[in-house]
């Protein structure tokens, strides 16, 4: 049984709280809107293993994570 961990979404005090479940069976996408230096709205959602491989990838977020890795 498999109940060591469980999937979560849910926003409390303002915090969103995201959980994809475990060993990869699930890819949690969060995604922020920042308006003016604040975050106007954020979501949570899941895709299958399988969805997420046919995901293309954002060059944006891409060129984000290369320079974080360099810094």
């Amino acid at each position: 049984m498999d109940t060591s961990h469980t999937v979560e979404n849910r926003l409390i005090n303002e915090v969103l709280i995201v959980s994809a479940k475990n060993y990869l069976k699930n890819l949690g996408v969060v995604q922020f809107e920042v308006k003016d230096g604040e975050v106007i709205s954020r979501t949570a959602r899941l895709i299958s293993k399988e969805d997420a491989a046919e995901t293309e990838e954002n060059a944006a977020v891409l060129e984000v994570l290369e320079d974080l890795e360099a810094a």
